[in-house]
């Protein structure tokens, strides 16, 4: 193994990714990297993962040098705690990838994984998000039939975002090739893990979104929402979800709380909680419990006859 700042130019040329993330990686590493030339007495150019320690006799003589540890990691770690709580989980995720790649690659053990700061300490609460109730739902869907001047387009947009849990930019980046109008599926492609994932729709949607094509006569490489010829932008949906919010006298709420409320409103209705978390493709269940609001039975046994109303409208 080289000297360190030898070491992370070379692994900094081997990360595929953007160069305004390539900067912040090597801004992280190039500070941790100070941090131990400050620690060691040494200029950064002479670091050297395997001579951290430096070990003297009586006399100030070098009698032996260690490798760097996890706790030299910890003190790393809690000198940025003056930092705020992402800077210092991206600073632990920065080192923690730079020295597997040093493991792989030297056979080098990975500190960081014994590390026993726990930075999840300093996470800060996160108040929960406002989210559309079932009513609420319903005056949005009556607001858009009534006021919107692309009604097929922004119905089947809304529909699709507000019944299936999915993320804005996983319906956006849909094409019609996606669907499978028969079995009344969805193949997602651009998620949120990189993985391709299929997504069930609610019985008759399929044909809904079937027609929706037919009448747009759109082939099955275009993009399901288009605008002018081109595919629907994230800020352009947001413009129209505030829009109809205003005009049905909503609170204004953040769009991905529609995934919120489809989760909140299956629980209302009795679905068990690991149905919920396969629904919204969650990897750890207690992200999914987040989504879940202590408030979910707030409008169990509600009956109101505008609801109904609204209901034979959309019907």
């Amino acid at each position: 193994m080289e000297r360190l700042q030898i070491e992370i130019r070379k692994y900094i040329l081997t990360k595929k990714v953007s160069d305004s993330r390539r900067r912040i990686l090597s801004s992280h590493l190039e500070q941790f990297l100070m941090f131990l030339a400050s620690r060691i007495g040494c200029n950064p150019g002479e670091v050297e993962l395997t001579n951290v320690y430096r070990i003297n006799d009586t006399f100030g003589n070098l009698i032996r040098t260690k490798p760097i540890d996890s706790k030299v990691i910890d003190v790393y770690l809690k000198g940025l705690l003056p930092c705020n709580y992402n800077k210092l989980l991206l600073a632990k995720t920065t080192l923690n990838t730079f020295f597997n790649w040093c493991a792989s690659k030297y056979d080098f053990p990975n500190p960081v994984t014994e590390c026993s700061f726990d930075i999840n300490a300093y996470k800060p609460f996160k108040r929960p998000a406002r989210i559309l109730t079932r009513h609420e739902v319903l005056r949005f869907f009556h607001c858009l039939v009534q006021k919107s001047k692309h009604l097929e387009r922004d119905l089947s947009l809304f529909c699709l975002l507000t019944s299936t849990g999915c993320r804005i930019n996983e319906i956006l980046a849909l094409r019609v090739s996606h669907f499978n109008f028969e079995t009344e599926t969805i193949k997602l492609h651009q998620t949120k893990s990189k993985k391709t994932q299929i997504v069930t729709l609610r019985k008759g949607m399929g044909k809904a979104i079937e027609l929706y094509c037919q009448y747009s006569s759109l082939s099955p490489q275009d993009f399901l929402f288009v605008i002018e010829g081109k595919p629907m932008d994230y800020d352009r949906v947001v413009r129209l979800f505030k829009k109809y919010l205003r005009l049905a006298k909503i609170p204004e709420v953040n769009i991905h709380s529609t995934r919120h409320s489809f989760a909140t409103h299956l629980f209302e209705n009795g679905a068990d909680i690991t149905v919920i978390q396969q629904l919204l493709r969650h990897s750890d269940f207690q992200i999914t419990m987040e989504y879940v609001h202590n408030n979910a039975i707030r409008n169990q046994g509600i009956k109101n006859k505008q609801n109904e109303e609204i209901y034979k409208m959309l019907n």
